[in-house]
C-alpha cells in the first residue's frame, strides 16, 4: 500500500460564504497515479487569524462549481494552537473509496466570524 498526499499553501479569509481552494496535484502525483483510484484518508485545514470562528464546514468535489462531492458537508471544530491560540488545525477523517477522480476543490465556511486558511493537506492509499 502506497501513502501520497497534497499540500496546497494559501492566504484566504474565509466567512459564512463558501470560499473554494483549489487542489493541484503535482507532476509527481499524476504520474504516480494518473487518475484517484484508492481510499481518501484525511483532510487537515489550517488557519490563523481566527476571529470569533467556532467550527467550519467544509465539502470536497471533483468540478470546479462544487456542484459534484466527494465529501458531502462536514462539520469540523476549530483546535487552538498552544502557543498561538489565534492558530487553528481541523482535522477531518475520511476513509472514503474513490475511483476516476481528482478532489479538485476543497470548500469552506465558518460557523460565524472568519479565519484565515493556510495551508490544506489531503491524503489517501492506493
Amino acid at each position: 500500500m502506497e501513502h501520497y498526499k497534497i499540500v496546497e499553501h494559501f492566504d484566504a479569509e474565509v466567512d459564512t460564504d463558501w470560499t473554494s481552494f483549489e487542489i493541484q496535484p503535482t507532476v509527481r502525483e499524476i504520474r504516480s497515479v494518473p487518475i484517484l483510484a484508492g481510499t481518501l484518508s484525511a483532510l487537515w485545514i489550517f488557519c490563523d487569524s481566527k476571529v470569533s470562528a467556532n467550527t467550519l464546514t467544509v465539502r470536497v468535489t471533483e468540478d470546479e462549481d462544487g456542484d459534484k462531492c466527494i465529501i458531502g458537508d462536514t462539520q469540523v471544530g476549530l483546535a487552538l494552537g498552544i502557543t498561538t491560540p489565534s492558530k487553528t488545525s481541523s482535522v477531518i477523517k475520511i476513509e472514503i473509496d474513490v475511483a476516476d477522480t481528482w478532489p479538485s476543490k476543497v470548500w469552506v465556511k465558518t460557523d460565524t466570524g472568519t479565519v484565515n486558511v493556510r495551508q490544506i493537506k489531503i491524503t489517501w492509499r492506493v
